[in-house]
Parts: C-alpha cells; structure tokens; sequence
C-alpha cells in the first residue's frame, strides 16, 4: 500500500504539473490529496507496526523527523528547479522523484525479503502478485 500510494502521488503529481488550466489542476487537486493521505497513513501505521512496543517511541521521533525534516533539503531544491525552469517542471520533477524512490524501496524490499513480484497489468483486473520466491520449507507433522 504505502509503495503504491508513493507511486500514485508521484504519477498525480507529474499530471498536475502537465495541466494546462487552473481548472483542470484544480480537478486533481482531490485525488493527489487522496494520494497524500494514504501514502502518510500507511507510512505511519507501517512504521508503527513494525517497531516493537519498547523501541516505537524512538522510532517514530525518528521517522517524524524524516517525514518532516526532509522539507529543508528538498524545498530550496525544488524552488531553483520551479525559478529556472518554471513552476510546471517543480512538480514534475517532484513527482519523478516519488516514483522513483518508490520503485527503488520496493526492489529493495523485494529483494531483501526474497519476494517474486509478478505484475499482471494488461489482464481485464489488473493486479501485481507477490510472494516468497522460494517455498516454504514443508513443517514436521507431529502425531
């Protein structure tokens, strides 16, 4: 979820950049907000779930200040990209920058916890299925 709301903000994000009216940026101002906040809450039910209960407090001081703190690097970065090349090319740029760190952390993660990822997208229901690459190994029965 929290990869797919990271690509889908990012993919928002590069269309409201390509709008060609206020009207039209306006119209996809709700799904990018949709976007946001689904991306924010799965991070963060993501992030506490996976902490243990004796570290969460720390963890997420730490998450929060990524999460945040990353505004005082980004934001002058994107302002000399909107003040040399036009507000149009900040939010594009922005949003290849969300998919592509959502790519990146979902190959990682994939590769880390040995996940075959098969995506199915030109099917009538598009899906992407993921699972162990290997089988699980077969437990003991116990009588």
């Amino acid at each position: 979820m929290v990869f797919v709301a990271a690509a889908a903000y990012g993919a928002i994000e590069i269309l409201a950049g390509l709008m060609p009216t206020y009207w039209t940026f306006f119209a996809l101002l709700v799904p990018f907000g949709f976007a946001t906040m689904t991306f924010s809450t799965a991070a963060n039910t993501t992030v506490q779930l996976t902490a243990s209960p004796s570290m969460r407090g720390r963890v997420m001081a730490l998450y929060i200040m990524i999460f945040l703190g990353g505004t005082p690097i980004g934001a002058p970065l994107i302002g000399w990209i909107a003040q040399i090349a036009g507000p149009r090319w900040s939010l594009i740029t922005g949003g290849i920058a969300s998919i592509a760190a959502a790519v990146v952390a979902a190959l990682y993660l994939a590769r880390r916890e040995q996940l075959k990822v098969e995506p199915h997208l030109l099917r009538r229901h598009p899906h992407v299925l993921v699972r162990p690459s290997q089988p699980a190994p077969e437990e003991a029965l116990v009588n």
